[in-house]
Parts: structure tokens; sequence; C-alpha cells
């Protein structure tokens, strides 16, 4: 693979938008022990990792507590309407037992009495059934047991006829009791729909305040990250370079306080700064940074650092090879910068190992 193609191939891969086909390719290039650039792949899928944290979530609608609470009335009224319903139903089919029961007329009711006294009439009538054996010994007993003590007479009972008051008065009984029974029914299901909604308004409020302190959270969160990126923005883009050279930035003597730390990409021509607990300057000064060649010093600019800048970036790095830069040395100078260093030097960095500690002026 060409060296532009697998840099493609790299990031395509960690951002996970790489076609089947590709896919296939890069992992086959991989397994069979192709060369890749060494960081590249860890780098750029930390960075898009990042990515994610940055999102800004969104807060849900406050409209939507009132929808639930209009959604919990609706069903209420239906339930409502339910119990409307099945007792209109439970009227209706008592009316029609209670129709089906009343008789056509009073012959028919004193027909049907008559019919019951000649039927027991006739019951009566009957003889007993006659044993066909021969009598025994045992049946000779029990027939002369029988005849000094007889057995009781059987009274038969013969129940009023029914009048048709009477009918109506069972089937309005009957009625009444149906609608208590309706009427406890629809208030025990009135109460349990009220208890429900009671607990469930309770339930949604509280998951409202917890839903809003999560959110609150999770925003801090995202902007405490947000802010961490944005400081740190710098470095990582810088960290994407190949050819980085870190130099490191002492003071000149015992005398001087501060250090720092000087990032370089010479093919890029582009820079980081770090200085910590540099000297107090003036209003009108500031720290100008040189890159010292063949004994001479090139200006790579003036900065004057903050607290909210951790990392200062540094562009249009002079046109000097690596391997003739020799030192690098920090000087308090003007404002507005000095053609050649006039100031005292504060720090300074061996880019080569032969280079020396310079002198203060």
């Amino acid at each position: 693979m060409a060296a532009n193609a697998i840099h493609e191939m790299i990031s395509a891969y960690a951002a996970g938008c790489m076609d089947k086909k590709n896919f296939k390719t890069f992992r086959e290039y991989m397994y069979e022990g192709g060369e890749l650039p060494v960081g590249e792949l860890g780098e750029l899928q930390n960075v898009i990792s990042l990515l994610p944290v940055i999102l800004e979530l969104e807060k849900p609608n406050p409209a939507i507590k009132d929808k639930v609470a209009k959604k919990l009335i609706s069903l209420q009224d239906e339930i409502k309407e339910k119990i409307r319903v099945t007792k209109q139903s439970t009227k209706t089919s008592a009316k029609t037992v209670v129709r089906s029961l009343e008789p056509e007329d009073e012959d028919e009711l004193n027909l049907s009495t008559t019919n019951d006294e000649t039927r027991q009439t006739s019951f009566d009538e009957v003889p007993p059934p006659q044993p066909l054996s021969p009598p025994t010994r045992g049946t000779e007993f029990y027939e002369s047991a029988k005849r000094v003590n007889p057995p009781p007479p059987t009274s038969v009972y013969e129940l009023p006829p029914r009048s048709l008051k009477d009918i109506e008065t069972d089937n309005s009984s009957g009625k009444i009791k149906a609608l208590w029974i309706a009427l406890g029914l629809s208030f025990l299901i009135l109460l349990g729909t009220i208890i429900i909604f009671q607990f469930s308004s309770k339930d949604y409020d509280s998951q409202f305040a917890a839903l809003e302190s999560r959110i609150n959270s999770l925003q801090q969160e995202v902007q405490s990250t947000r802010d961490l990126v944005n400081r740190f923005d710098e470095l990582i883009e810088f960290m994407n370079y190949k050819d980085i050279q870190i130099i490191q930035l002492s003071p000149v003597d015992n005398n001087t306080s501060g250090y720092g730390k000087l990032m370089l990409s010479f093919t890029h021509r582009e820079g980081l700064l770090e200085l910590s607990e540099m000297p107090t300057l003036g209003t009108d000064q500031a720290f100008q940074i040189w890159l010292i060649s063949d004994g001479r010093s090139y200006s790579v600019g003036s900065y004057v650092p903050s607290r909210a800048q951790k990392y200062i970036p540094i562009k249009d790095i002079p046109y000097l090879p690596k391997n003739q830069v020799e030192l690098v040395r920090v000087t308090i100078e003007p404002l507005t910068g000095s053609e050649l260093p006039q100031g005292p030097a504060v720090l300074f960095g061996s880019v080569n190992a032969s280079a020396t500690t310079p002198a203060r002026r």
C-alpha cells in the first residue's frame, strides 16, 4: 500500500466508517505483517473516543409531564364509561329475567296450581308395592311390630298459590340486590382508580426530579470535559505530527527561577511552548524565544504567559535544518520584540548533546 493510502485506511478504520471491501483488505494487510506507522492508530482512536463527550445532551420537554397527566385522566374517564355500560347491561338483563318469569294471566296461574294438586292426589292414591317373595320369620316379625306400633301418619302440607303481586315483589327485591352489587363494584373500581392515580403522580414527580438532577450533573460533566478538551486542543492537534522533538528548558543559573518545555516540528514549522514559575515581567516586557544556529540567533516570537493557556502555539519557525540548530534560548525583551537578543537570558535548552550553557547576554 502507498503511504497516503495507509494513512487514509488507518483514519477510516479508527473512525469506524470503512466499507466491507476496504475493511477486508486492511485486515489482511495487518495479518500479513504489513508496515504501519507506530502509534498512529492508537492516537486516532483516543482522539475519536473524546468526541461523544463533547456532544450536548438535550433536556426533555417540560410538556411531557402534562401529557402523562392528561393520559391518566383520559384513562379514568374510560373506566367510568365502562362502569356506566356495565350498570346499564345489568339493569337490562334483570328486566329480561322478570318478564320471562311473569305469567300471562290469572287463569294460567290457577291452572298450574290445580295441576300441582292433582299430581299430589294421584301420588297419594297409589298403593305401596307388595313383596313378591313368600313371608319369612323376619318378615312376619316386622309385620307384627307394625301392627303393635304403627308409624305416625305422614302429613302433607300444601303450599298456598302465589299471586302476581308476590312474584313482582320478589323480582323487585332481586333488582334492588343487583343494583346494590353494581354500585358496590363501581365504588371499588373508582376507589382503586383514584389510589392508582395518586401513587402514579407521586412516582412521576420523583422520576422527573431524578431525571432533572441527572441531566444537570451530566451537563456539568460535559462542560468540564469540554473545557479540558479546549485547554488541550492545541496539544492534541500538535501531537499528530510525526517529527516532534521535545526540548527541556532549564534556568541559566541558580539565581534564575522558572523552567519550561519546547516541542518543535521542523517539517511543519510549528511548535508548542510551556513555561512555568517564570520571573515577573514588566508591563512593557515579554519572553522572546531564539534558535541558535552556527552562532547566530533566529527569533521565534515574543510571548507573555497566561494561566488560562497552558500551551502557547508557535507558528512560522525559521527555515533551519534540524541538525544545524544548537540551542534554544529564552530572553526578556521589550513587548514589541527585538531583532537580536539584548535582554537577560532566563532559560536555555540543548537541541544537540554538544551544546553548552549560554551566557546571560
